[in-house]
């Protein structure tokens, strides 16, 4: 994964529609690609399994920052995984639009 430009980058809290806390780990905007990347972090020791119930929390997290004050209504949202060792697939995997390695954070070049 590339991004060209960050215009912005953040940590976020917001509220679910019911009222319940979220948080996203980082956020990075994009005005050159118009997209906002909502980026998660995990850190593991092997690939990290996204569970039934961690599906539904990235959704949620998600839905609540698409309807906040700070999400862009003319950019899309892509969600990014910044794991240790890379996602395991499996059927929860594919809310996952793109996923990164802690390795490619620091690669030259």
């Amino acid at each position: 994964m590339r991004i060209a430009s960050i215009d912005r980058n953040y940590c976020w809290r917001g509220e679910t529609t019911e009222g319940k806390g979220t948080q996203i780990d980082l956020l990075l905007e994009s005005k050159a690609s118009r997209t906002d990347y909502v980026c998660e972090m995990k850190f593991t020791m092997g690939k990290y399994t996204i569970s039934a119930d961690y599906e539904i929390d990235l959704n949620t997290k998600m839905d609540a920052f698409s309807e906040s004050k700070m999400h862009t209504k003319t950019h899309s949202i892509q969600l990014v995984m910044v794991t240790t060792m890379g996602i395991a697939q499996g059927e929860h995997s594919s809310v996952v639009n793109q996923s990164i390695i802690m390795d490619d954070l620091f690669r030259i070049g």
